[in-house]
């Protein structure tokens, strides 16, 4: 199986899967979120943001150093899992008391803390990471995918049980616990078929692995906090309520971004290795990775942006009506998102993850006051554009520190994509003005491919590409 059809076959598996998956999610979060009402629902996403806070503890930034070491010195491996697994469990442990200890020094309701603790539970799970980590350097993802669906499955059913019960949002927040820990289970009981953890303490493994972590969990410390500080802003200046509604958009927005993770899954071990052979390969997989995910990215802002009110009435009614204005804002803060992929993977790669950090705490900082400044005036609407602001400025300083990258060879891509988006958005605005149905949705989708053709973002190396997976 050649290269190209062999990252193509493991994104495109991870792909399937993961939509499967997100299906399935958003069953779970459209029948949660009817359910719980917008209150409750904000209570039950305010802990999920608070808890993802100290997951920083628990992975410190591990998980794309492991990977990065274990593709280039196969040979050991086995090791270094083994040793992460040791650090994965200490720094597990460390971030739940951390967490629980946290929001009891806070002035939550009492209701509101033990739900924090429940699903602080689920940092415990961290020691897990190096079993996951197996499957993306063998390129098996098909089994995380399996395991994947497993657990949605069982969080969907366990939601039901809730719901049929009226166990009320602590039976959410324990069946949210379940599902995550039959889906680590399954990852270390199937594991052993690809590869055995060599769990034996060595010191200088140990040593290289936190020395080269440091920056990205620093990264990833400030990561979590403008990914999840606006809607813990948010419950803390406009309550819980206001937090239903505005992660009634977030968490659909979230969701496609499981498109550019599955493709970058796949290629980051790629490109950790042409970093050592080939400066031209890598620079290549990465200009094709920013096309390939802006070219998707783009159309699903565009069509969400117009069809905003059709989706958050079918999937949620009009009890999250105002979700409509956040989605239309929020889903552009996924496109800018999306494009950060790549530049941040590259980055790693190339042992360069110290700009990643330096990047992330201009754009935590910058998010913070954003926040604190237009979630008093504009509440949810506010933190939306917070949002969004941050994310170019992350965008725009990722470019920068890339400078070994062709500027011609970005502006191309944008020129092949964006001038097509921007001229099918208004043909989409007038054929809603005309009639304003859904059926447009495959008129808009062929005449912008059409024109992505026609303005060159399209060229003879993506053609060979599509060949090669074909395997024609």
């Amino acid at each position: 199986m050649s290269l190209a059809k062999k990252i193509a076959y493991n994104s495109g598996f991870l792909l399937v899967g993961r939509v499967v998956t997100k299906v399935i999610s958003l069953l779970i979060v459209v029948y949660m979120a009817r359910y719980l009402g917008s209150e409750d629902f904000g209570t039950y996403n305010f802990a999920l943001s608070f808890v993802s806070l100290f997951t920083i503890i628990s992975e410190l930034g591990l998980h794309g150093i492991v990977i990065r070491e274990s593709s280039r010195n196969e040979d050991k491996s086995g090791s270094i899992l083994g040793n992460s697994f040791i650090l994965s469990s200490f720094l597990s442990i460390i971030a739940f008391f951390c967490s629980v200890l946290a929001i009891g020094l806070l002035d939550y309701s009492y209701d509101t803390q033990i739900i924090v603790i429940v699903i602080s539970f689920g940092l415990l799970l961290g020691a897990s990471l190096p079993y996951g980590i197996i499957y993306e350097i063998s390129f098996k993802m098909k089994y995380s995918v399996f395991f994947s669906i497993a657990s949605r499955v069982v969080f969907l059913l366990a939601i039901f049980f809730v719901m049929f019960k009226d166990y009320g949002l602590m039976g959410v927040a324990i069946a949210s616990v379940l599902a995550d820990t039959v889906h680590k289970l399954l990852m270390y009981l199937f594991s052993f078929r690809i590869l055995r953890l060599n769990i034996k303490f060595d010191y200088d493994i140990c040593k290289r692995l936190l020395r080269e972590s440091l920056p990205l969990a620093f990264a990833s410390l400030f990561g979590a906090i403008y990914f999840r500080i606006d809607i813990v802003m948010l419950s803390l200046i406009s309550g819980n309520s206001d937090v239903g509604i505005y992660s009634g958009a977030y968490r659909l927005t979230e969701a496609f971004l499981f498109i550019p993770s599955s493709l970058m899954v796949s290629l980051f071990p790629l490109m950790s290795k042409y970093y050592k052979v080939s400066s031209e390969s890598l620079i290549f997989t990465y200009l094709r990775s920013t096309k390939y995910i802006l070219i998707i990215a783009l159309l699903i802002a565009i069509l969400s942006s117009f069809y905003a009110d059709f989706v958050i009435l079918t999937i949620y009614g009009v009890q999250y009506l105002e979700s409509i204005r956040v989605l239309q804002i929020l889903i552009f803060a996924s496109l800018i998102i999306a494009l950060n992929f790549p530049s941040r993977e590259l980055l790693v790669s190339i042992d360069k993850q110290k700009y990643v950090t330096l990047i992330t705490i201009i754009c935590a900082i910058i998010n913070i006051c954003l926040n604190y400044m237009w979630i008093i005036k504009y509440s949810y609407i506010g933190a939306a554009v917070a949002t969004l602001v941050t994310e170019i400025v992350y965008w725009v300083f990722a470019f920068y520190y890339i400078d070994f990258v062709p500027l011609k060879s970005i502006f191309k891509i944008f020129y092949g994509t964006v001038i097509p988006g921007v001229i099918v958005s208004a043909f989409l605005y007038v054929l809603l003005q005309i009639f304003n149905s859904i059926l447009w949705v495959p008129i808009v989708l062929i005449c912008y491919l059409l024109l992505i053709y026609l303005f060159g973002g399209i060229d003879n190396d993506d053609v060979n590409i599509f060949k090669k997976v074909l395997g024609r």
